[in-house]
């Protein structure tokens, strides 16, 4: 099944949002979609004087990529363990 696009959007943003508003100079993120048909989103970050949105962002998806590898090495150390109490 292939998800709409603005369903796939949602979840990529999503996640980046969550993110941001971890870190404690962000004071502000969100990002709507304008029409579900449309393949735009537009993203908002307010951050605190010393710190660029673009920073912020920038952060974000370099934390984003390291949880989810963290989350494949973990994956795969889980079927191993799972591959060898079957054998």
């Amino acid at each position: 099944m292939n998800a709409p696009p603005a369903f796939e959007s949602f979840l990529l943003f999503e996640g980046e949002k969550n993110q941001l508003l971890k870190d404690p100079q962000v004071l502000f993120a969100g990002y709507k979609l304008p029409h579900p048909l449309d393949h735009k989103v537009v993203v908002r970050v307010q951050t605190t004087a010393d710190y660029s949105p673009q920073e912020a962002f920038t952060n974000t998806v370099t934390d984003l990529i390291s949880e989810v590898s963290l989350l494949e090495e973990r994956f795969k150390v889980a079927i191993k363990e799972k591959q060898e109490g079957i054998e």
